[in-house]
Parts: structure tokens; sequence; C-alpha cells
């Protein structure tokens, strides 16, 4: 899960570029994949800290 979440701040990163340097003509799916983006990196966060309390409570 921590590959995946690393991963997507990546991805976030490479699509706020596009956005304020708009390499593409359809800037509104670069929008759309950039919140979608932030979306999953906060469920993966959440999924990390709750293993983590998880194993520290065994």
């Amino acid at each position: 899960m921590k590959i995946c979440l690393k991963e997507l701040r990546e991805t976030g990163i490479c699509l706020k570029i596009i956005i304020r340097k708009p390499v593409m003509k359809i800037l509104v799916l670069a929008e759309k994949a950039f919140a979608e983006s932030n979306e999953l990196a906060a469920i993966f966060n959440k999924s990390i800290d709750t293993a983590s309390k998880n194993k520290e409570s065994k």
C-alpha cells in the first residue's frame, strides 16, 4: 500500500504540472484525474494508518 501511495503522489505531481502548463488540449480530463488521484491517495493513506494501528495493537 505504501508503494501505491507513493505512485499516486508522483502521479499527482505530474498531473499538477500538466494542469499548470497545458500540454493537452483537454484540460478537464487532467483536472478530473488529479482530483481522483488525491481521493485515492487519501484512501490509501488512511488504510496504511489503520493497518499500522492494527499491527501495534497485536
